[in-house]
């Protein structure tokens, strides 16, 4: 490395670290806002927050920050391979970025907070309508700020949209992946319907005490290998997991009394998000490399957890005596079978929060598809509502009642197209961990085999050495394949599906 290299890289690693501070401040203070802010404290918070936001935007705007990443960045070959993935994560985020004028970026937080507003009362009166043109205003803000970036390569909008949460994809890599997806779920979802299968959950409303359902989350989340010595559970309105700085991850769930599978598996899930920030490799760690894992590979861990761990029967009989101990009386009359056939019974409803394993990824398809005409000019807005309904009766055979839940059913859209997707390309990535996992762990049994004898440990001991240990260093379509030894590809989450589900329904 010559001298200026290193003069560039010891600035930029000073000014990372005092970026980390301010933005783990921010995180703290979002995290308590959301978790124990009094609701008169909130204002008086959202200012504070701002005036944290705007300091974090004036350090990453520093032109001599900006000078260090492109200096490195045409330099990164003289860079070993963690400072190299620090640079090429950094230039991305400034790429993206760099050409934003403080007075468009402060238009945009205004068109997105509107939204927001928007959003919540056309869902309150179940319109659309009333919607519609604050959709097309943060549609079009997000073509703008697309439009802003220096692009030499000639991408599309729809191809820097799938770039931002999965690095390296492109649109026609998701237009593949869905088509075989779809192909694959659409006759497995009508052979699930037409099954006379029937499935008792008369238990899975009745209602358990707040205090037991977290004290259950404590046990679970120790169980999953969840570090209390740098993490802690909090409850909130809408479960999340967020970093505040090396060695504090916070997750926070919400319990319904009377729903006790929503808790229990926001806590599987959100425990994934949590197990990949505290099981980054130590040097990554110390130097500097953290939380550039994209939101794709994020999910997959996540639902890997929420889904192919604990909606198992193998994980399910394993946590069954404690959960029916803690829950008592509620599972008294309830077997370890019948508690597993509960939580993987589909339910033919609209709402993608509350989809079952196998529909779940319909409801993102067509959220992909209504997008891409969005972003391609294709698709009109007025009567989108229309065509959203047209395609789960197409699709899930639904008959959506009105727009609330229907297309104003997610906040996603009050703030930009493009995060739906990850969601079920994680699906896809998690069952190819499975199934590697199986062939690893045969002379045990397969991953039930070790799920069964309660090594959790054995479980996040290989996503660590295989998952975590390059998804910093690589792009998300360079990590799939040094995970999987496979490109991007639906067949094993369909294989995995039609196993489960004809086991479960009798087909």
């Amino acid at each position: 490395m010559d001298q200026e290299t290193k003069v560039k890289l010891d600035d930029l690693t000073k000014r990372r670290k005092e970026i980390k501070v301010w933005n783990g401040i921010y995180s703290l203070l979002v995290c308590e806002t959301e978790t124990v802010c009094p609701p008169s404290g909130r204002d008086f918070e959202s200012e504070e927050t701002s005036v944290l936001g705007q300091k974090l935007f004036s350090l990453e705007k520093d032109p001599t920050f900006l000078g260090d990443v492109e200096y490195l960045q045409a330099h990164k070959d003289q860079l070993d391979a963690i400072d190299r993935a620090i640079v090429v994560n950094s230039y991305r985020d400034i790429w993206k970025n760099k050409n934003v004028t403080p007075e468009l970026d402060k238009e945009a937080t205004g068109v997105y907070s509107k939204a927001f507003d928007s959003w919540i009362r056309a869902k309150y009166d179940r319109k659309y309508e009333e919607f519609e043109p604050m959709l097309e205003k943060v549609v079009d803000m997000q073509k703008r700020l697309l439009k802003t970036r220096d692009n030499p390569k000639g991408l599309s909008l729809e191809d820097m949209v799938v770039g931002d949460y999965a690095t390296g994809f492109k649109a026609k890599d998701l237009d593949v992946y869905f088509a075989n997806m779809k192909e694959g779920l659409v006759p497995l979802i009508k052979k699930v319907y037409s099954s006379r299968k029937v499935i008792r959950d008369d238990f899975l409303t009745r209602p358990v005490p707040r205090y037991k359902q977290l004290e259950f989350s404590k046990w679970l989340m120790k169980l999953l290998g969840f570090d209390f010595d740098s993490g802690a559970l909090q409850e909130t309105e809408h479960p999340f997991t967020i970093w505040l700085g090396s060695k504090d991850e916070r997750v926070a769930t919400h319990v319904y009394e009377d729903m006790m599978v929503s808790n229990l598996y926001s806590i599987c899930h959100e425990t994934g998000h949590a197990l990949f920030a505290q099981n980054i490799p130590a040097e990554q760690e110390e130097r500097g490399l953290e939380d550039y894992q994209t939101p794709d590979m994020d999910e997959s861990v996540s639902r890997f957890y929420e889904n192919v761990i604990g909606r198992s029967e193998a994980f399910i009989d394993l946590i069954f005596p404690k959960m029916k101990e803690a829950y008592a009386p509620a599972l008294d009359d309830v077997t370890p079978h019948e508690f597993y056939l509960a939580a993987n019974k589909v339910f033919r409803q609209p709402l993608r929060t509350e989809a079952d394993e196998l529909t779940y990824s319909m409801h993102i398809i067509l959220r992909y598809e209504m997008e891409k005409g969005l972003l391609d000019g294709t698709l009109p807005y007025a009567g989108l509502n229309k065509v959203w309904n047209r395609k789960y009766k197409d699709y899930l055979d639904i008959d959506v009642k009105d727009d609330k839940e229907g297309i104003l059913q997610d906040v996603h859209w009050t703030s930009g197209l493009g995060y739906f997707p990850v969601y079920a390309m994680g699906n896809g990535y998690n069952a190819a961990y499975a199934k590697l996992m199986n062939q690893d762990f045969a002379p045990e049994g397969g991953l039930d085999g070790v799920i069964r004898s309660g090594r959790m440990d054995k479980v996040l001991a290989w996503m660590k050495g295989h998952v975590f240990r390059k998804a910093n260093l690589l792009s998300s379509k360079e990590w799939v394949k040094e995970v999987t030894g496979q490109d991007l590809q639906a067949d094993d989450f369909i294989d995995y599906l039609t196993r489960k589900y004809s086991a479960i329904y009798d087909l």
